[in-house]
């Protein structure tokens, strides 16, 4: 929600320009949703893939902590990679492909989505303010999708009497806290790659992740 909030103008221009009768618009906006899907599949194949793997990796908080260090690794990579011109006209599908492939591996606990991705982005060449914003638009789909998934597992297990019972309320709250705290940041986000700044969230990702790998990743979490 925080995501369809904040790109909302750009949502419904590109869905005005898919119906528009205009051929160079309705172009320019099928090619924009055609590669957020080639992007949007391979999410998808290797999320379902890790699925297993995720679901052990949240009760060791080793495995988020060196998830955390894999992403500050990709950011530190990322911003040795300078100058990058690809932009939404000349981004090509295989870019956005392996974008895709980059966020099907964060459904890892701790293993940044935005991060990853973002990362991907500028080590493909992505201008940086296009790698945020193709970043942030993919994981409409992508976590639409999960949502999904995790609801429909929970009704299976749960039934109703999952959502008649006080842990809903506590994930609707969390939710909202979450949907409020990420449309602040979506901004801040966008600025800190278009700055070159990027590295500075990466040293954070560096020390949450060796401070739970060996101060609290020795034990269930």
């Amino acid at each position: 929600m925080a995501l369809l909030l904040y790109y909302r103008r750009l949502i419904g221009d590109e869905t005005r320009g898919l119906l528009s009768g205009d051929p160079g618009r309705r172009a320019r906006a099928g090619r924009l949703a055609g590669l957020i899907l080639a992007a949007t599949v391979p999410t998808g194949i290797v999320g379902i893939l890790l699925k297993r793997t995720v679901e052990g990796a949240f009760e060791n908080l080793a495995w988020v902590g060196a998830a955390e260090l894999a992403t500050a690794l990709l950011l530190a990579v990322s911003f040795l990679r300078r100058g990058g011109r690809v932009t939404r006209e000349t981004m090509t599908y295989g870019q956005a492909i392996a974008i895709g492939i980059f966020q099907g591996f964060a459904v890892l606990p701790g293993l940044s989505r935005s991060g990853s991705t973002i990362a991907a982005g500028l080590m493909l060449g992505l201008a940086g303010v296009w790698a945020a914003d193709f970043a942030f638009l993919l994981a409409i789909p992508g976590i639409a999708g999960a949502a999904v998934v995790e609801n429909l597992s929970v009704f299976r297990e749960r039934g109703f009497a999952f959502f008649q019972s006080p842990d809903f309320v506590k994930y609707c709250f969390g939710g909202v806290v979450a949907g409020v705290v990420g449309y602040l940041t979506i901004a801040w986000m966008i600025r800190l790659v278009s700055d070159r700044r990027i590295h500075f969230f990466a040293i954070y990702c560096a020390i949450f992740g060796i401070i739970l790998l060996f101060v609290f990743g020795r034990g269930p979490a």
